[in-house]
């Protein structure tokens, strides 16, 4: 047993500074940075790594809803999507009407992006997210979610950001930005 409890504390020891060696800073708040995050604090570099969990009786790695943001997202409100179905944001989520959840970490309405973890239900399940928008003047709002499946917050937060020059024709990896108009 005392080989499997070191094994754990070794894999979860690499699978930290794998996600730090991508570029993530060792300079978090008390609360380790995830939720309850304004724009101006670090993001957590707590990897979720789905082979880490069971193993020797061990727990799997939290998959728990961050808290919510301390900053409040300035898009709240239900919006009508251009593939026929809907998206709600709240102050602490991200949903849709597909099922899917995410639940936000982190907002910076300056330039345009939250930061959020999959609910574990859904597809990516416990990954981490960067949703970015370009807002209209007609009052609605283009999204882009990239990465959608990052092994942290941090690593949510350093990936590239979406191009938005034209988001109505590209600029989300290889897609056109999601229209959202407000219901």
């Amino acid at each position: 047993m005392k080989h499997t409890k070191q094994l754990l504390i070794t894999f979860s020891t690499l699978s930290i500074l794998a996600a730090c060696a991508a570029g993530c800073s060792d300079d978090t708040d008390e609360s380790g940075g995830s939720g309850g995050s304004t724009a101006d604090d670090v993001c957590s570099d707590e990897a979720y790594v789905p082979a880490l969990g069971g193993a020797g009786g061990a727990p799997a790695p939290s998959c728990e809803a961050p808290e919510a943001p301390l900053d409040t997202i300035e898009l709240i409100g239900t919006y009508e999507d251009n593939f026929g179905g809907t998206f709600e944001i709240t102050a602490s989520t991200w949903s849709d009407s597909f099922g899917t959840v995410y639940n936000l970490s982190l907002v910076n309405n300056e330039e345009n992006y939250v930061l959020a973890r999959n609910a574990e239900t859904n597809f990516g399940g416990c990954t981490w997210l960067r949703i970015s928008w370009v807002e209209n003047e007609d009052g609605s709002i283009y999204t882009c979610t990239s990465p959608f499946d990052a092994s942290s917050e941090c690593a949510a937060e350093e990936a590239d950001a979406p191009d938005s020059s034209d988001p109505e024709t590209g600029g989300c990896s290889d897609f056109p930005w999601t229209k959202g108009t407000p219901n």
